[in-house]
């Protein structure tokens, strides 16, 4: 493991709103559950789009939430450490929604309730094996072996387990691992980043162009008070007058 002497605050925060959520739960159960947990029925047929983020703020018991907990807690501040708070959280919840998608992909009209953060913590645990793929895991606190083989092993496992019924939501965490998988195969922050380049270059290449227009069109208008007078210009024509000599 790589902790961090001091928690970032963006996993201070998930951690926070997932025992808030918790304690939420304890006293509006059918209530929290019903409009916040991820019931796909209500997201397709009702348009309840907020369930495919806040499932992952609620818990189906302690256990389940101290789980989840310290997953965040060993394995998301190293993250931090190397994309920063911003992009940290981004990814968490992009895998988080992948593994929703995945869930209403599979039964649409379901209206059994998914909750839980192990989509995401999935996609998570997925980063921390590209980043430190020999680190030594203990698998269920027992078995020690390296991050990259206990990555593949629970990709495996999950989706071999989501071929029977199961009260544990397995197309979740599938979908959390192949949200992962697929953000570091298509190096989808490079391509945030060539986009974003792109956008600056076709922002600076417009205010160019409007600069250059701009100039054109004083100098007609100057021509055109050269030849005909002040008198002969257009209220237009004289907004641009005045915009260019507040602009200088």
């Amino acid at each position: 493991m790589h902790p961090s002497s001091r928690l970032p605050p963006a996993v201070l925060g998930l951690l926070g709103a997932m025992v808030l959520g918790y304690v939420g739960e304890i006293f509006l159960w059918r209530a929290s559950i019903f409009y916040l947990g991820l019931i796909p029925a209500a997201v397709i047929k009702n348009g309840w789009l907020w369930q495919l983020v806040t499932y992952l703020f609620l818990h189906g018991s302690v256990t389940h939430l101290l789980f989840n907990g310290l997953t965040l807690y060993w394995f998301a501040p190293a993250i931090c450490d190397r994309w920063g708070d911003r992009k940290f959280l981004v990814y968490y919840f992009v895998c988080g929604i992948a593994a929703a998608v995945l869930v209403l992909a599979t039964d649409p009209m379901g209206v059994a309730p998914t909750i839980g953060a192990s989509g995401a913590l999935y996609g998570l645990m997925f980063a921390y094996a590209k980043f430190y793929p020999d680190s030594i895991v203990y698998f269920y606190g027992l078995f020690p072996m390296r991050m990259k083989h206990l990555i593949i092993l629970l990709g495996v496992m999950e989706f071999l387990l989501s071929q029977t019924p199961s009260p544990i939501a397995r197309f979740a965490h599938l979908g959390g691992l192949l949200m992962g998988w697929l953000f570091f195969r298509l190096d989808l922050w490079s391509l945030a980043d060539w986009l974003r380049k792109k956008r600056s270059m076709r922002t600076i290449e417009r205010q160019e162009e409007e600069s250059e227009f701009q100039e054109k069109e004083i100098n007609r208008i100057l021509e055109k008070i050269s030849a005909r007078g002040m008198n002969s210009l257009t209220p237009w024509e004289r907004k641009i007058l005045e915009r260019a000599s507040r602009n200088e």
